[in-house]
C-alpha cells in the first residue's frame, strides 16, 4: 500500500506533461501528445483520468476540439461509456453542438444527435433546425429507416471511416470507405460521399510518398529536388502542419548556407542569433543527421572558435606592451606591499573585515618596533546573486553552454537565450516529462528576469573568469 501514493504521483506528472504538450503552440507537439493519449485509451477504453486530460486540453486549446471530438467517437464506437459521457462534457458553443448533431444523424446515430440537438435547444429555444432534425430522428429510430436513402450499414462504415481519417490511419478509412461503397452497391446505388473521401485518401497516399522521397533527397544533398518533393506533397495535402514545417526549415536552412558561402572568411562578422534560431527551428522537426543542418552547425562552431581566437590574440596585443615597457609591475606593485589582511575566523566574509579603526596590528619581537597602520580601508567583498533574507534558492550558478534557451514555464513560452558563462541565481528544481529544470534569476542588460532553464544547460558554482 505504501507504493500507492508514489505510483499516483507519477501518474499524475505524466498527465501533466501530456497536457503541456497537447497545449503547444507546436503541431509536433500536440500530435505526440494525442499519439500517446490514443495509446492509453487503447489499453483501457473507460480511464477517466485520460477523457478528463482531454476535456481540460478542450478548454484550454480549442483548435483541439475536432481532433479530441473525433476520438471521443471512435471511443464510443468501440463501446466506451465513459466516451459517450465525455463527448456531452465536451466544451462547445452552439454552432459546435449543431455541427455534432448534424454529423450523427446523418451518420445513422439517431440516440446521440437528439441528445445533442437538445444541447443545442438548451442555448436557443427557437432553433428550428434542431426541433425539426429532433422530431426526424425520433420517427427514423422507431422505423430503423436511415437518413438517406442509403442502407445503414454503408453510413456505419462511412461513420467509422471518418473517425480513421481524423486520425490519419489511412490504410483502415480506405478500407472501411471501400466496405461503405459496397454495402451501397449491393443496393444498386452510389455513395457519392464515401467516393469522394476515397479519393482523397489516395491523394494522402501520394503525398506520403512525395514526402519520403524528399526525406531521401535530403539525405543525398539534393537540395532542388527536395524542396520540389515537399512542394508536392503539400499540394495533395495541404493540411499536414509537418510537411509545412519541415518544408520551411529546409528553405530557411538553405538561405543560411547560402549566405555563409558568400560571405567567406567575412562570416566570422555574420550575427549568430538568427542562424542559432534557424538551426533550433530545423532540430526540432528534422532528423538531427540531416547533412544540411550539421554543415549549419559546423560553421556555427566554427565562427564561434575564430571569435576566441581573435579575442585571446587582441588580450595578447594589449597586455604584451605593457609587461614590456613595465607597466604591469607599476600596477602590480602596490598590491605586493600592501599591508595584509587579518586571518579570518568567522564563518561570515562580513564579519572577518575589521570594524574598529583604532586596531593595531604589532610585528613579531624579531622586528623593529614600528606599527602597522590598518586603518586604509579594505576592499568589499562581492555579493553576487545574494538571495533576500526570505527567500530560499538551491545556489548560484551559470550557463555552461554556447547559446541556452529560457522559458516562462516548462515547455512554455521562450523568454530570451543566453549566452556561455552567464550567472544564475537557481531558485528551485522541478522535473517535467523525465526533464530536470531550475526556475532561475538573471540580470538581463540591468533587467532582472525569472524563468525555467533545462538543468542540462546550468552548471553549480561561480562562472569561470
Amino acid at each position: 500500500m505504501s507504493n500507492r501514493p508514489k505510483t499516483l504521483n507519477k501518474r499524475k506528472t505524466k498527465l501533466d506533461a501530456i497536457l503541456i504538450q497537447l497545449g503547444s503552440q507546436r503541431p509536433s507537439e500536440v500530435w505526440r501528445g494525442m499519439e500517446q493519449v490514443r495509446q492509453w485509451l487503447k489499453e483501457d477504453s473507460e480511464d477517466k483520468d485520460v477523457y478528463g486530460l482531454l476535456l481540460d486540453a478542450v478548454q484550454k486549446n480549442r483548435d483541439l476540439r475536432e481532433q479530441v471530438r473525433n476520438l471521443l467517437v471512435e471511443m464510443m464506437q468501440n463501446g466506451s461509456k465513459s466516451a459517450e459521457n465525455a463527448i456531452l462534457s465536451l466544451p462547445s458553443s452552439l454552432t459546435d453542438f449543431l455541427a455534432d448533431a448534424d454529423d450523427a444523424y446523418y451518420g445513422g446515430e439517431y440516440e446521440h444527435a437528439i441528445t445533442l440537438y437538445r444541447q443545442v435547444l438548451k442555448l436557443d429555444p427557437e432553433n428550428t433546425r434542431a426541433k425539426d432534425h429532433i422530431a426526424k430522428a425520433e420517427i427514423k429510430r422507431i422505423t430503423g429507416e436511415s437518413s438517406t436513402d442509403l442502407p445503414r450499414a454503408a453510413e456505419q462504415y462511412y461513420r467509422r471511416a471518418r473517425s480513421f481519417i481524423a486520425a490519419r490511419d489511412v490504410v483502415t478509412a480506405m478500407n472501411l470507405l471501400n466496405a461503405a461503397m459496397e454495402s451501397a452497391q449491393a443496393k444498386g446505388m452510389k455513395y457519392p460521399e464515401a467516393e469522394e473521401a476515397l479519393n482523397n485518401m489516395q491523394n494522402l497516399l501520394t503525398a506520403d510518398e512525395f514526402w519520403q522521397k524528399a526525406k531521401t533527397a535530403l539525405n543525398e544533398k539534393r537540395w532542388k529536388d527536395a524542396v520540389e518533393l515537399y512542394n508536392k506533397s503539400l499540394l495533395l495535402d495541404p493540411t499536414n502542419e509537418l510537411i509545412k514545417k519541415e518544408l520551411e526549415s529546409l528553405q530557411d536552412l538553405l538561405k543560411a548556407e547560402t549566405a555563409l558561402k558568400k560571405r567567406g572568411i567575412m562570416k566570422i562578422l555574420m550575427p549568430l542569433g538568427q542562424l542559432q534560431n534557424t538551426v533550433d527551428a530545423a532540430r526540432i522537426v528534422m532528423n538531427s543527421g540531416n547533412p544540411l543542418l550539421g554543415f549549419i552547425e559546423k560553421q556555427l562552431s566554427q565562427i564561434r572558435f575564430f571569435r576566441t581566437i581573435g579575442i585571446i590574440l587582441l588580450l595578447i596585443i594589449v597586455i604584451f606592451p605593457l609587461y614590456s615597457n613595465g607597466s604591469l609591475n607599476k600596477l602590480f606593485t602596490p598590491a605586493l606591499t600592501a599591508t595584509p589582511l587579518p586571518a579570518i575566523t568567522s564563518t561570515s566574509v562580513l564579519d572577518a573585515i575589521p570594524t574598529n579603526t583604532e586596531q593595531r596590528v604589532t610585528q613579531p619581537a624579531t622586528a623593529t618596533n614600528t606599527q602597522i597602520d590598518t586603518d586604509t580601508p579594505q576592499p568589499t567583498p562581492t555579493e553576487t546573486l545574494t538571495p533576500t533574507p526570505t527567500e530560499i534558492i538551491l545556489g548560484i550558478g551559470y550557463i555552461n553552454k554556447g547559446i541556452a534557451s529560457t522559458w516562462n514555464a516548462p515547455n512554455g513560452a521562450l523568454i530570451e537565450r543566453l549566452t556561455l558563462n552567464h550567472p544564475l541565481t537557481i531558485l528551485e528544481k522541478q522535473v517535467v516529462a523525465e526533464s530536470t529544470w531550475y526556475r532561475c534569476r538573471w540580470d538581463s542588460n540591468g533587467t532582472p528576469r525569472e524563468g525555467w532553464i533545462l538543468a542540462e544547460y546550468v552548471t553549480f558554482g561561480n562562472p569561470p573568469p
